[in-house]
């Protein structure tokens, strides 16, 4: 490219050359002249071709959109999607903010610095994200949001006030950005390219494109957890079926019968066998309250206090295994998903099972941190441990190697998080981190 514009200028200097000799021109001016014109238009001409090439690279690399991970064909790599978009669009930040149609909250993904993080906010907490309802479907990019001028795609205007709202600014310490609309069939949000030092009209473009790219690809996630979801549904309502028919059914005959022998018992073997009646009802209410759930979705919105929620189960579970329990969770009111903490209920009874069966404890203790992003789960017991040295495992190692409590494990990978373990001769703890994002 540099090469022809050499050549073009080098011909164009030597005809202004010959000619100012046939017109008799004073030669030396003349030549000097003629020779900056046509250096002036050969680097035009170089800038412009590197210009264009310089686009043509962009739009190249914007068509290599990645394509979800094979490990994670269930959804959307987004994370990978915002990082492609901050290297082609040359933005140290991409932020995506977007609304579900039957889902009370608004998504956010954010891609820094090579990092990527999602979170949910109550809807209205960022308004409308762009001030003006005139501008609500306008593709835009300013220097300074805080500024009253912004340009779009049919050139600069001047506003009354900046464009984008102040509580976006502040929580995402927005300086220079652009930004653009999108809606798809289930979704509907704006993309900001946020911090790149420049931004021009040929820019602007390539943001309209990656806010197109994105709803599809965010309607396609929301398309195939709906459809795992009906799936769901259909199987949850053969499960309640098979256990009303099945196993309610069963444990109702067997309460039925230990009460009348213990009718013709001594005192002691009657409170053994009342010990027992109440764990089958309590087994029983347990099995009515899952069947009881009119879906996946309500229970993964509606929002319960943990520690009100897991206190009672797991006193009651302390109780038929003959031990004690302690919970204890910070901060004492943080509030959970209900399909959460009926996760947390069955690997809290799993986990005083093996640890009362196995190790012989007398005590539990459960702690839990909540914040934002995660909830770490400690439950240690003063059980024997699993005998000879102790060790400590960390989530790879035990999934690797196939140790510890396989459903507690499974569960928990299921859940999207990790566990640990460490066991020693005063007893195992289990440490699991679990995503709330």
């Amino acid at each position: 490219m540099l090469a022809t514009a050499g050549i073009i200028t080098f011909a164009i200097w030597a005809g202004g050359t010959l000619q100012t000799i046939r017109i008799g021109w004073p030669g030396e001016n003349a030549a000097i002249v003629g020779a900056l014109c046509a250096l002036i238009a050969g680097g035009m001409l170089a800038y412009s071709n590197a210009v264009r090439e310089r686009r043509r690279t962009q739009l190249t690399k914007l068509t290599e959109w990645p394509g979800p991970e094979p490990s994670q064909m269930r959804r959307p790599n987004l994370g990978g999607l915002l990082g492609h978009c901050a290297n082609v669009l040359e933005a140290p930040r991409v932020l995506v903010l977007w609304e579900e149609a039957e889902e009370p909250f608004v998504s956010i993904a954010i891609w820094r610095h090579g990092e990527y993080n999602e979170a949910r906010q109550m809807p209205g907490t960022y308004g409308n994200y762009v001030r003006s309802e005139e501008h609500a479907g306008s593709v835009f990019w300013t220097d300074d949001v805080t500024s009253t001028f912004a340009s779009m795609a049919t050139g600069p205007i001047r506003l009354e006030a900046p464009i984008v709202e102040d509580s976006l600014i502040h929580a995402f310490a927005i300086n220079s950005v652009a930004s653009a609309p999108f809606a798809g069939t289930s979704c509907k949000g704006r993309v900001f390219i946020l911090d790149r030092e420049r931004w021009s009209d040929f820019q602007l473009q390539l943001v309209q494109i990656v806010a197109s790219r994105l709803a599809n690809a965010l309607d396609r996630e929301i398309m195939q957890r709906e459809a795992r979801e009906a799936v769901a549904e259909i199987e949850r309502a053969r499960l309640i079926r098979d256990l009303h028919d099945g196993l309610l059914q069963s444990l109702t005959a067997a309460g039925l019968q230990i009460k009348l022998i213990s009718d013709s018992e001594s005192a002691e073997t009657q409170e053994r066998l009342e010990v027992v009646r109440r764990l089958l009802i309590g087994e029983q209410r347990r099995i009515r309250e899952v069947m009881g759930r009119t879906s996946t979705r309500n229970e993964r919105e509606r929002e319960v206090t943990l520690k009100t929620y897991l206190q009672t189960a797991l006193a009651e579970t302390a109780k038929h295994w003959n031990c004690k329990a302690s919970l204890s969770v910070n901060p004492p009111d943080a509030m959970a998903n209900a399909a959460l903490c009926v996760h947390l209920s069955l690997m809290l009874g799993e986990a005083v099972a093996n640890a009362v069966r196995h190790g012989q404890a007398s005590m539990i203790r459960v702690s839990m941190h909540h914040t934002c992003r995660d909830l770490t789960v400690h439950i240690r017991d003063n059980g024997q441990g699993f005998g000879g040295e102790g060790f400590s495992y960390d989530a790879e190692f035990l999934t690797a190697a196939k140790l510890g409590p396989l459903s507690l494990r499974e569960r928990v990978q299921e859940l999207g998080g990790q566990m640990g373990m460490t066991s020693s001769s005063k007893g195992v703890e289990l440490q699991i981190k679990l995503p709330l994002t």
